[in-house]
């Protein structure tokens, strides 16, 4: 009795069976659960390297930043020598060049790499201007108490 019925039941629902098998062979053979799988492991790797990369870039930020920091007094003091200078004293002057330059240098790639990183946290980029034509301004209202 139940043979029966079974085979009736497949015989009337014949087609059924092909639209199964359609299903689960685009399911689990190369179909979407697949794609799907793969592309979450790519969205992690993905996410993964640019956490990497951001990593790197304020690594190198902050090499710089700790350069530029070293760097700053040895200019300072070479700028003073070669604004009181009397003579013309050549040494001074390469030398405030070369360093002016050199200070030049690392804040342009400071900011090289600033573009970089804010390009990737999609935010705007936080630039230093530094201009060394233009002398620092004077303060002004100082009061001095006692």
């Amino acid at each position: 009795m139940h043979g029966l019925r079974i085979k009736k039941f497949i015989a009337r629902y014949a087609w059924a069976g092909t639209i199964a098998g359609f299903v689960f062979g685009f399911l689990f053979g190369p179909g979407i659960i697949w794609q799907m799988a793969d592309f979450r492991l790519k969205s992690r790797s993905a996410t993964f390297e640019q956490a990497k990369v951001k990593k790197e870039f304020y690594e190198s930020l902050q090499v710089i930043r700790d350069e530029i920091t070293s760097e700053l007094p040895k200019y300072i003091d070479l700028r003073d020598k070669y604004n009181n200078r009397k003579p013309l004293d050549y040494q001074i002057q390469n030398d405030f060049k070369i360093e002016q330059l050199k200070i030049l240098s690392l804040y342009g790639e400071y900011n090289r790499l600033e573009t970089m990183v804010c390009n990737l946290e999609n935010r705007p980029p936080q630039l230093v201007n530094i201009d060394f034509e233009t002398p620092p301004s004077a303060p002004i209202n100082l009061n001095v108490n006692k």
